[in-house]
């Protein structure tokens, strides 16, 4: 397994987004962020070793349902008089069309039975603009996961979702966001020349 050498500015945000997410949760944010691949194991070492914590005790807390509930079992006679019977609807359903927020803190809309979510922002988004490219994202150029319109939501690629966090040109406003876009391009682009530069010199280094 490669080491990766954390940035201050991926520190930073460990110590700011850990806590409240489990450590899977979290380590899908961080890579989504970054542009990287990283491992649970990797990013809970990484806040283990500087003492960063989720809070979270990984217990069952009163009113929450156990992973296994639902699941067969022992049984036992007498025991189908406290069973859900079909057709009927936990104390929990929430009908489509509800809304809650996720372990991300975006919004999300049910879409359909029996759980099946979208984001309210992709949803907003897509009626106007049709489905998400592959390789891109939608984000919030406030950088505020809350003020879902359509003029706060930007499309960007992967790549420069992970320029605009490396060198902190996201959020503040949508103005600066597309600012910051604009010059993640710039800077892809002479990456890009640089590196087809360094290729042209090591091939006519072999001629």
């Amino acid at each position: 397994m490669e080491i990766h050498r954390y940035t201050e500015q991926e520190i930073a945000f460990i110590r700011r987004e850990l806590p409240g997410r489990s450590h899977r949760a979290f380590t899908d944010l961080f890579n989504n962020s970054f542009g990287l691949a990283l491992s649970v194991s990797q990013i809970t070492a990484a806040a283990k070793n500087r003492k960063i914590n989720n809070g979270l005790d990984g217990r069952i807390k009163p009113g929450n349902v156990p992973p296994n509930k639902g699941k067969k079992g022992v049984t036992y006679p007498g025991m189908e008089a406290t069973q859900f019977q079909r057709g009927q609807q936990p104390h929990n359903y929430m009908p489509v069309g509800s809304e809650r927020v996720n372990t991300y803190g975006y919004t999300d809309i049910k879409i359909a039975d029996p759980h099946t979510w979208k984001g309210k922002h992709v949803l907003m988004w897509e009626a106007v603009h049709g489905p998400v490219p592959k390789g891109h994202k939608l984000v919030f150029g406030d950088g505020n996961k809350r003020n879902i319109t359509l003029e706060n939501i930007l499309l960007v690629t992967n790549a420069e979702m992970a320029v605009l966090n490396k060198f902190k040109l996201y959020g503040g406003s949508v103005e600066l966001t597309q600012t910051g876009v604009h010059i993640a391009r710039l800077l892809m682009e002479i990456r890009a020349k640089q590196w087809k530069r360094k290729r042209e010199r090591r091939a006519d280094a072999h001629v």
